[in-house]
């Protein structure tokens, strides 16, 4: 790749400063509208995390703690490094990660994002493909594996924690912290 498609590359990624700024946004927005339905009493559901934020988060914290060049996918799935796809997972509350029954990775991530509204990530690195054996028997309720729903193409579904129980030490805590605490600790 030559300095021009350096430069061209790096000018399509979202900025740490840019990611900060849609996650402010998208805050004054859930706030804005807590608010409005609390007042009129009226019940709705939280719109889900904007993966815009939260792969641009995970790749930040790849790119700064890891030290590892992560672009935005332009091969499938959410991020790729020397064309190996890496998955984000992101998610705000305790209810369940859903999967994709044709997903591939190389390597997966959880963004921990139930502290949002303080700008607080925990970020989770899986160096373990879709593939790998202790994935596939990963029991995603009582009776059936991730694979065995991917085989019957349905979304294998399974609450972090849960997931987070059955990997044990294969899934290791990159990050956790408020997101400008990055640009604090001079990764910026």
């Amino acid at each position: 790749m030559n300095m021009h498609n350096d430069m061209y590359e790096s000018e399509k990624e979202l900025t740490l400063v840019e990611v900060i700024k849609l996650l402010r946004n998208y805050i004054k927005y859930i706030l804005t509208l807590k608010k409005i339905c609390e007042k009129k009493m009226i019940k709705s559901r939280m719109p889900n995390f904007p993966e815009v934020i939260s792969e641009n988060i995970v790749r930040i914290i790849i790119n700064r703690i890891l030290k590892l060049d992560v672009k935005n996918s332009s091969i499938g799935g959410d991020l790729e490094f020397k064309g190996k796809r890496f998955e984000v997972k992101g998610f705000i509350s305790n209810g369940p990660i859903s999967f994709g029954p044709k997903e591939k990775w190389f390597e997966i991530y959880f963004l921990d994002s139930k502290l949002f509204e303080k700008s607080i990530f925990a970020c989770y690195r899986c160096r373990m493909k879709n593939t790998d054996f202790c994935w596939k028997n990963i029991k995603v309720n009582s009776f059936e594996t991730y694979e065995k729903q991917c085989i019957n193409k349905r979304r294998p579904r399974i609450n972090f924690y849960k997931l987070q129980k059955q990997l044990g030490n294969k899934l290791e805590c990159i990050f956790n912290n408020s997101i400008d605490k990055i640009r604090i600790s001079g990764y910026d």
